[in-house]
This record gives structure tokens, sequence and C-alpha cells, in this order.
């Protein structure tokens, strides 16, 4: 065991685990915030996105799947990863296994984990940014002690637009933005959750940094950082040119904040397919929290995104066009489990 892990407490106030829909802004503000010189960052681990991991027994039994790429679905994206881009997070899987060999809970293992990354990064504040970790958000709340949780909410109808652009269908889009947000909202009542706005941050990036520095109880030089080329040891840029994403978004993370993407949604989306977004449903079968509502259109308004039409005036859409869109979502969901060789097939939790 480490010097640093023997004095530090079980305690992880310097882990801030980030989560929300994909196209929800945590890779912008990552590569923003990786600019302090507290704060470590990088590429999505994908370690905090798997249920398995905030129960030690179960964790230790399947690590070896989860090692090879074969882990269990947390929710409605399928993560079979575990750990990804090691080489930057300074990790290898000799090196997991002692960390499990020297700890009897989650909580001990993770702050290995954490104190292995503080030094790697040479930071105060680690800050890890996979959107799915939404998943886990109320499993980490409970299981590690004061880990930090920033949950990056948007526009609902603005990510469908997104992520229809990087292949998803309506129904897909809708879906993921529903379940992902409702799951992440579970964790509201957590002392150490904090709620982080897209469409604020993109129109006044200082204030909203400034409030979250204050969240993970760094110093406030949010103006400073927008704007900064400066390198600190815990800064990252990833190789966007050779990935898909730059001709399917809007902007890249190195490129200037910008706010034009606020409301693509009303030129993007027919009237008809806004009702249809508004009438997706999350299946009584999945537990959520009692007071969070159930719909698209719902939780919308909810999220203080007021709907722009009435649900039930559907005029351009029909049940043969909507079990399309259901059935070939599910389709590409089966297809990433078969192309890993899974036994486990996607569950259904939305209609």
């Amino acid at each position: 065991m480490t010097k640093s892990s023997q004095e530090k407490p079980h305690t992880l106030s310097d882990l801030c685990i980030v989560g929300g829909c994909g196209s929800s802004g945590t890779t912008l503000l990552a590569h923003i915030v990786s600019k302090h010189e507290k704060i470590g960052s990088g590429p999505e681990f994908n370690c905090f996105n798997h249920h398995e991991l905030y129960d030690f027994d179960s964790f230790k039994k399947e690590l070896t799947h989860l090692q090879v790429g074969k882990a269990k679905p947390s929710g409605y994206v399928d993560v079979p990863v575990f750990m990804t881009f090691q080489d930057h997070y300074g990790v290898h899987h000799e090196l997991i296994h002692e960390w499990v060999s020297q700890s009897s809970s989650s909580l001990e293992f993770i702050c290995l984990l954490r104190d292995h990354l503080l030094d790697h990064f040479r930071c105060e504040i680690f800050f890890e940014k996979s959107p799915t970790n939404a998943y886990c958000f109320n499993a980490a709340g409970k299981t590690l002690n004061g880990v930090k949780l920033v949950h990056m909410v948007r526009d609902g109808r603005d990510v469908v637009c997104s992520l229809m652009k990087r292949g998803w269908n309506l129904f897909g889009a809708g879906s993921r933005w529903l379940y992902d947000t409702v799951q992440g909202l579970e964790a509201r009542n957590n002392p150490n959750y904090m709620e982080l706005r897209y469409e604020e941050f993109v129109s006044d990036p200082g204030s909203v940094l400034n409030e979250l520095f204050s969240h993970l109880n760094v110093s406030k030089t949010a103006n400073d950082l927008i704007n900064s080329k400066k390198e600190v040891p815990g800064l990252y840029s990833e190789e966007w040119t050779n990935r898909s994403e730059p001709n399917a978004w809007n902007q890249t993370p190195s490129d200037p904040i910008s706010t034009n993407s606020i409301g693509r949604y009303k030129e993007k989306l027919s009237k008809g397919e806004l009702n249809y977004l508004n009438k997706i449903k999350i299946k009584r079968s999945v537990d959520i929290a009692q007071d969070t509502p159930r719909t698209f259109g719902e939780l919308l308004e909810y999220m203080d995104y007021p709907r722009s039409v009435e649900q039930n005036s559907i005029t351009e859409s029909s049940n043969s066009i909507n079990n399309f869109y259901k059935v070939s979502d599910y389709l590409r969901r089966v297809r990433r489990f078969h192309n890993r060789n899974y036994w486990h097939l996607p569950q259904i939790y939305t209609y």
C-alpha cells in the first residue's frame, strides 16, 4: 500500500464523477476543467459506470469479465468495457488485481484507485466524465463516502437532434435521454450532488464553472481557464480528427464555447416528431423515485424545459412508423451484444 493511501482517510471528496445523457456537454466540461492545475481528467474511463463496482463481492467475481470487455449492461447504453484508455490513466490489469487483493470493500478499492490517479496526474481532484456514470450515481453516492457527483442536463429535444446525427433513430435517442436523465436524478437527495445545465454553461461559462469549483472546493479561476492554452499536469486532449464525432457534432471540445446548438430542435424536428417524443415512456417495471416523471414530455417540464406542442396532437406519425422505430432501435442494441458474443440481451426500458 502506498504512503499516500495510508495517510488519506477513506473519504472521496477529491473524486468527482460526472454523468448525463450523451451529447449533454460532459466532454466539453472535462476539457475545460482539466486546464485547472488542481484537476486531472481524461477521455472516458468507463470505471464508475458499472454496478458491480459498488458491491465488492460481485466486483471480484465479475472482474475477469469486466477486463475482457464483457461487462453486463448497467442501463440503456451498453458499456461492455472497463477502465479504458489505460495508458492515459497509468493503470494495467496486474495493478488492478493488486488493489483488489489489498482491499476488503469497494470503498477501499476505489480509494487506492483515487490515490493512484492523483499521483499520476499530480493533481488534487480527479474528474471523470463518462456520460453513463449517471446509471450508477445513486450507488456511488451511497457507497463512496464524500464523492462529488455532477449531473449534466440538457434539453432533451436538442440531445435527440445531436444523437440522431450520430446514428440513433427518434425512439432510441428519445428513450436514451429519458432513461439516462431519470437515472441521474435518482441521486438528487445526495448532499454532494450538483446539477449543471448545458444551456447555462455555454451561455455563461464563467459563472457556472465558479459554482462547480465551489462544489469541488477548489480555487475559483474560471475566467483564466476558458481561453487558457497553459499546459498543466492533468490536461488532456483527444485525437478528434481520428474519430467519427467531428462529422456528427456541430463543434468539437477544442472549439470556442458556443450557444449555437441551443434550441436547434426547432429547425430540425417536425411537430409530429416532437409529439412522438413527448409520448415515450419508461416502463412501470423500471424502479425510479415516485415523484419522477416517466414520460419524455413530462420530464421536459419537470426539468424546466417547457413543451412546445400539445402531447395529444399527433399529426405525422402512425403506429407502423412507431413500431419501426422501436424495433430498429432494439436491433441496433442487439447487434452491439452479438458483436461481443454476449449472453445478455438488452433490456426494454421504454415504450
